[in-house]
């Protein structure tokens, strides 16, 4: 009995082993399973030598205003420096572009048949546009811009972006592979003119009080829309004035300059600080917006709408303890005693 209770005992244990086996060796394929898994998304998220290169390029100056006489030229010299750890490949070239007439957002555009537009080459003695070179980290290069209206060229504004644009090591060789990376550009706006002037034909496409009334100490924003139909582009010189119902001046804020090109229209922000207005004084109060010789005027309203909503429940819950005491004053009974 005690045999038999023995066997049963031992083939009992057998069983439970290979069952622990069984689950040891399962838990050590999912293990690797999970690290394999590992190791090839950990692959995938971080980025290959060639993308985790820095591209950090500074092109200077950032913006040219130009006026030119039709059949003249005029060259601009630009440096190209990089600021980053990597040799860069690169190269540029010249973009046209028109501002959104709703949105003033530039638009690029195809570049037009010659005679149609300024004419652009590099004065550079071994480089042209769209020629790839290569710069060294913390190497600059000078880039000499020629720009020439042709003699018949209409008298107008002309827009348009000089991009410096990263390339890779196939483009230096000719090679096929991938182009364009990143790029940098610096706004270049010419204006065509004889006289070297135009007729100014600016409007105030908006000028609003948001909100229209307010509380004492809270800000009034000024939204400022300006649009150009002309032919060249303005400077939105100008100020917001704004007058009490006296008609003493209380604030006046300049305008940031910011070209309005054209055929657009353009949001209009101030210089130094927000446009907007606020006063614990109340009362009606008049804005004057002035752009050169372009004049509005809005109205707005500061009243103390906190403080007479307080001093009105203050008022109704004041009535309601008044009226309870009296209420309770009538039923005091008084007994003269002899």
């Amino acid at each position: 009995m005690i045999k038999t209770q023995n066997s049963k005992l031992h083939k009992n244990s057998r069983g439970v082993k290979a069952h622990l086996g069984s689950a040891f060796s399962f838990f050590a394929w999912c293990l690797k399973l999970g690290i394999c898994l590992s190791l090839g998304i950990w692959n995938l998220v971080l980025p290959s030598e060639a993308q985790a290169q820095e591209f950090s390029l500074s092109l200077s100056p950032p913006l040219l205003e130009i006026m030119l006489q039709p059949g003249k030229s005029i060259t601009q010299a630009y440096e190209v420096k990089n600021l980053g750890d990597s040799v860069l490949y690169l190269k540029s070239f010249i973009s046209p572009f028109a501002p959104d007439p709703e949105s003033g957002q530039i638009v690029y555009q195809s570049l037009l048949s010659p005679g149609q537009q300024p004419e652009f080459k590099l004065n550079n003695a071994n480089l042209s546009l769209n020629d790839t070179f290569v710069l060294q980290p913390n190497e600059s290069q000078q880039l000499v811009l020629k720009v020439s209206t042709p003699q018949n060229l209409p008298e107008n504004d002309y827009y348009f972006t000089f991009f410096v644009s990263h390339s890779s090591p196939g483009e230096l060789l000719k090679k096929t592979g991938s182009s364009f990376q990143a790029q940098i550009g610096s706004h270049l706006l010419l204006t065509v003119s004889q006289a070297g002037e135009f007729d100014f034909n600016g409007q105030i496409a908006r000028f609003e009080a948001l909100p229209k009334i307010t509380d004492l100490g809270e800000k009034i924003n000024f939204d400022l829309i300006v649009a150009n139909g002309g032919q060249a582009l303005f400077k939105a010189n100008g100020k917001i004035e704004i007058f009490d119902w006296l008609g003493k001046k209380k604030k006046e804020i300049i305008l940031r300059p910011d070209n309005v090109l054209v055929n657009s229209q353009r949001k209009i922000v101030c210089l130094d600080e927000p446009c907007s207005f606020s006063s614990f004084w109340p009362g009606h109060y008049r804005a004057v917006i002035t752009v050169f010789d372009l004049s509005r005027s809005i109205y707005f309203w500061i009243l103390p709408t906190k403080l007479a909503l307080a001093l009105t429940i203050g008022l109704i819950v004041l009535k309601l303890v008044l009226d309870k005491r009296k209420k309770n004053g009538k039923h005091i009974i008084y007994n003269d005693m002899p």
